[in-house]
């Protein structure tokens, strides 16, 4: 996939319209990078693509994962790993890790922010603390709420 495909499967899904496909700018997404580390392009074009807004795409997959989001989801999951620590848990969430969405607050999932064209997706599951790769790329996670049950 790709920024243009991803705007055609949403548009064809019904999910948003031209209009309302509302990308980051490249400050906004430099300022991330600035305090999280380098992001992979894949997870950057995302941003550039929907980082504000893909109509009703968020709320019909119950997620947050816009830009305005990012630094409260990225200190929910800082805070739950410290809590998991304090339990004697380490869920090994590798240090690099930038946190790009949740489901209703928890269930976290990340990419890591060392660069590279693209990577995995990771979830941390809130409930017992465990790290499983959730997607093969940002692309398919991304997908996957175009596409439900994919994600």
């Amino acid at each position: 996939m790709d920024s243009n495909r991803l705007k055609q499967n949403l548009i064809a899904s019904g999910l948003a319209g031209p209009g309302n496909i509302v990308g980051c700018s490249s400050e906004e997404i430099a300022a991330l990078e600035r305090q999280y580390g380098p992001l992979p392009r894949s997870y950057r074009a995302v941003l550039r693509t929907i980082g504000h807004g893909a109509g009703r795409l968020a709320e019909q997959a119950e997620c947050e994962f816009y830009y305005d989001q990012l630094a409260q989801i990225n200190a929910g999951a800082r805070w739950a790993l410290e809590a998991w620590a304090e339990d004697g848990h380490d869920p090994e969430v590798p240090e690099a890790a930038f946190f790009i969405g949740a489901r209703n607050g928890e269930m976290p999932w990340f990419v890591l922010a060392e660069g590279g064209t693209d990577c995995p997706v990771w979830l941390l599951d809130s409930h017992t603390g465990r790290v499983r790769q959730a997607q093969a790329s940002v692309w398919d996670w991304i997908g996957g709420f175009i596409s439900p049950g994919r994600a």
